[in-house]
């Protein structure tokens, strides 16, 4: 056997690992698409706020969305007489400005909404004021 030899720096043996660090991932579960979120109600708003968070501008659209109104008397109702809320239902309901409701129902992720929801791009639309038909005889 012979004695060992001592080791040559210039010889190229294994190389190096460098091992970096994990990347750091996000607590909890994803965010679901809207689409894909369970719809829930909310109850009318009393108090006034002039910032808006992004969970309640998500409650804002959802509403439009998903909630129907029962109006069978609306020329915009559909099956059995239910309707998309209006935007200034929507301000009413939630306290908040319907210009900013309608810019945020203008800048709304499309492909999130209209992609899978065809029938919600009407929803913001008002129906123009009645007008009085006078009745002759």
């Amino acid at each position: 056997m012979q004695p060992l030899e001592n080791i040559d720096p210039t010889v190229q043996g294994t190389p190096e690992v460098t091992i970096s660090p994990p990347l750091e991932q996000k607590k909890g579960p994803k965010k679901q698409r809207h689409v894909d979120r369970i719809y829930t109600p909310s109850k009318p708003v009393t108090r006034v706020e002039r910032t808006y968070s992004d969970r309640k501008r998500q409650a804002v659209l959802m509403y439009l969305a998903f909630h129907r109104i029962h109006d069978p008397s609306s020329r915009y109702s559909g099956v059995g007489g239910y309707r998309n809320p209006f935007g200034r239902e929507a301000s009413k309901m939630f306290n908040i400005p319907k210009s900013t409701i309608q810019k945020w129902w203008q800048v709304r992720d499309k492909e999130k909404f209209e992609r899978n929801v065809p029938s919600i791009s009407c929803a913001m639309t008002d129906p123009p004021p009645a007008q009085s038909q006078s009745v002759s005889s």
